[in-house]
């Protein structure tokens, strides 16, 4: 223990010996098999970013969705009740998905109306 006290630097050079840290990236499964090596892991990754997020036409439409519900149509979002429904939300709570907290709705209520 005083050889502790004394050289802490020692314990820490111990310390670091014990630890078991992982290098490298897992293996991935790919066309061609798990990946092999960093290298190959790395491309696969790039192409899935690729592909994922490719940039895409705003003005695409896909008419193979049709909705006949008629409800919808009758959905009547007037400036009264644009106005009245942030005034009833909760100031105590945290914010929701889109980050804008109730305290900012509810004063932009009449901007928003």
């Amino acid at each position: 223990m005083d050889k502790l006290a004394s050289n802490p630097k020692s314990f820490f050079r111990y310390a670091a010996t014990l630890r078991q840290a992982k290098t490298g990236v897992s293996q991935l499964p790919g066309l061609n098999g798990p990946t092999n090596n960093d290298g190959d892991a790395a491309n696969l990754l790039a192409e899935q970013y690729s592909q994922t997020f490719q940039p895409s036409d705003i003005n695409f439409t896909d008419n193979s969705f049709v909705c006949n519900y008629t409800g919808l149509s009758e959905v009547n979002l007037g400036a009264d009740l644009v106005f009245r429904k942030p005034q009833q939300l909760r100031l105590e709570t945290s914010p929701g998905p889109d980050m804008v907290h109730s305290a900012i709705l509810r004063e932009a209520a009449s901007i928003l109306a």
